[in-house]
């Protein structure tokens, strides 16, 4: 199945591109695939997502189709959907 997956951010500087389309096996899950393609990519990218446990980070913002997944939520993935990733933002 096809997933597009969009960065905001700093997200996007470390993926170095706002939107990339993956081809992933059926059944995937929205924080166990960007996971994955934060180990392969490696560098800033993987520092940004994972934590030190290899774990998605809990302050990152995961959307598919604009609805939240939790942290602790294994949201299955579907032919088309997309994944929108955010880094916290800080301000004041």
């Amino acid at each position: 199945m096809k997933v597009t997956f969009r960065y905001f951010a700093l997200v996007r500087k470390g993926a170095g591109t706002e939107r990339e389309q993956v081809e992933l096996p059926d059944g995937a899950d929205a924080r166990g695939a960007l996971a994955t393609l934060a180990q392969e990519r490696g560098g800033d990218f993987q520092r940004q997502i994972l934590d030190d446990s290899g774990t998605v980070r809990s302050n990152l913002i995961v959307l598919v189709n604009g609805q939240t997944v939790r942290q602790d939520e294994q949201r299955t993935l579907a032919d088309g959907d997309e994944v929108s990733v955010f880094s916290p933002v800080a301000g004041g």
